[in-house]
């Protein structure tokens, strides 16, 4: 599955059909960031310094995927990842409904998006990534690239308040960080994820300060 994919499942409470929210940043933010490392997985994105560039703007035969090109198509050269995340977190909705689609396709949910009201009709489909996710924090095996992504936005967003009690947060919050400082992933990988958590956290406190200067 897409990281996209991934985080939205772990976005959607099953049994009410809402979205959780620790605010609006954990939201469009960790879907934008998804988003981002989804292309970046498929050798589409590359980083150099503090920007980022497209390196194959070709459409993918995934139509999520190239949904994501298609409306960075204009940003030719390089420009700060933040100037993205941020960008595409602002068509919020849009790429939700792109994901929904994909979702629906396979048979994992159906939702009544005016309603705003999504419903797993796969409900394993969760369990089973719940599941893995309990293996890399309980059992200590590690986690393909996507799960690690998943995990890493996971933290950032404060998704984690919403699936783990307090207790083991720190736990929590130290197994990630354990597993991208490890050499069981490509170094240029783990500095990607690291890229992205970093620029959303920076919009994060830029948009706090702005609340409260407002």
């Amino acid at each position: 599955m897409l990281v996209s994919e991934r985080y939205f499942l772990m976005l959607l409470d099953g049994c009410k059909g809402k979205i959780y929210s620790r605010g609006r940043a954990t939201k469009d933010l960790g879907l934008a960031g998804a988003m981002i490392l989804d292309i970046y997985l498929r050798g589409r994105l590359s980083i150099y310094g503090k920007k980022s560039r497209i390196l194959d703007y070709h459409m993918s035969g995934d139509p999520y995927i190239d949904k994501i090109l298609v409306f960075l198509y204009r940003s030719r050269r390089p420009l700060k990842l933040k100037t993205w995340l941020n960008r595409i977190s602002h068509f919020y909705k849009k790429f939700t409904q792109g994901i929904l689609h994909q979702l629906k396709n396979q048979g994992i949910l159906i939702s009544d998006f005016k309603a705003r009201r999504f419903y797993l009709t796969k409900p394993e489909v969760k369990d089973s990534l719940l599941e893995q996710i309990n293996n890399v924090l309980i059992n200590n095996i590690n986690p393909d690239i996507e799960l690690l992504c998943l995990l890493s936005l996971m933290k950032a967003c404060a998704l984690i308040k919403v699936y783990f009690i307090k207790k083991y947060r720190k736990y929590v919050r130290r197994r990630i960080e354990e597993l991208l400082y490890s050499h069981y992933y490509a170094p240029e990988t783990r500095e990607m994820i690291f890229t992205v958590i970093k620029a959303i956290r920076d919009i994060i406190r830029a948009r706090e300060a702005a609340i409260i200067g407002f």
